[in-house]
Order: C-alpha cells, then structure tokens, then sequence
C-alpha cells in the first residue's frame, strides 16, 4: 500500500521462463497506475518491439526492443559497468521499470515479474478470473512452455461473452497470437488489449 494512500505506479512484467525460448524476454509489459484513494487502475501496454534508448550507466545511451530489458538486466555478462541497482536479484526489474519510466516520464516504483507458471499461479490463486471475451477466435498455441518437452502445437478457441478462466485457458487468452481466422486477434495489439483484460 501507498504512504497515506497515494497513487503510484508499477510495472508488470510477463516472460516465458525455463527454458522457453528466449525465457526472460519480457513480451508482455504493462504499466499500471494504482489510485487507492479512488479504487482505480489505469493500464498501458508498452508494444515489445518499441524500439527505445537505456542506459546501465546513468552515462551511455543505446537503443533496443522494449522486451530486451529485463533480459539484458538477468545477464550479468551484458555491460559490466551497471549501476549497482541494476545488478543483483532485483537489478533486472529495477532497470526494466527505469527504462520505461525514463521512456514515458513516469515515476515508476515497483515491479512484478511473472513467469509463465507464475502466472498461473496467480490466477488459481485467486480462483480464477471472470473475462468478458470481446471477440470469438480460434488460434494455434504451442502444446508445452518448452518445446524440447513437446514442440508441437495445438488449436485454443474462445467464444463471445462471460467466461471463467483458470490459470492454463487465462494464459491461452493472454499468449495466443498465430489467429486461424480473420478475428483481428493475430496482432501484438490484439494479444495486448487481452492482457489488459485479464
């Protein structure tokens, strides 16, 4: 909770994990504004393929996608002369909530990380969530988290209207991306606005 119930704002992170391919890609990133005074939440999708500057120095600049952040910040080989907060347990979510904070000129001062059985975790945790599904569509979805398990694929299909999900349909709607149909649900934006949702 905020001191005297500020607002205030984090960044949730969502990669793969294990040995998913590219597993601390972060391909979901969301900035969420928290209002308790109010009871709100405002959210925003940042697009993983941004092309955007970062800086482990505080002094060097260079620029890559969004998602390479926190991947980069996990990497303790990758620019060795990092700020000490950006290196250690939290370095690596503390320089991916600084990036986009220094990106959208918003004080951001937390983070969550989630994995793909984290976030799971998550929604059993809860008992599930209830999502009003916008838009039918059907998509393929890899069959396992680590393709050297099982590297085929399935097919996940969602009807309109009020459903529960649990942790293994929410991250179905969330991750699905490869639409067998002409839904509009194919595109990073569409994936994004399903995260939102959930």
């Amino acid at each position: 909770d905020a001191p005297g119930g500020e607002r205030f704002v984090f960044l949730l992170l969502g990669y793969g994990g294990g040995r998913h391919e590219g597993g601390f890609l972060t391909d979901s990133m969301v900035v969420v504004i928290v209002d308790p005074a109010k009871r709100t939440l405002a959210l925003l999708s940042i697009p993983r393929d941004a092309w955007i500057p970062m800086s482990f120095d505080g002094k060097t600049t260079f620029y890559n996608k969004a998602n390479t952040a926190y991947a980069f910040g996990r990497d303790p080989s990758l620019y060795p002369n990092r700020l000490a907060k950006y290196a250690g347990d939290h370095g690596a979510g503390v320089f991916a909530a600084d990036t986009i904070s220094r990106l959208l000129g918003v004080p951001i001062r937390y983070y969550l990380a989630l994995d793909f059985s984290g976030f799971r975790q998550m929604i059993d945790a809860v008992g599930g969530v209830d999502i009003e599904v916008p838009r039918a569509f059907a998509a393929r979805y890899p069959a396992n988290d680590d393709p050297t398990v099982d590297s085929t694929w399935t097919v996940v299909r969602f009807a309109v209207g009020q459903q529960h999900m649990g942790g293994e349909r929410a991250i179905q709607f969330a991750r699905a991306r490869e639409a067998l149909d002409d839904s509009g649900e194919g595109s990073d934006f569409a994936r994004s606005r399903r995260q939102r949702l959930i």
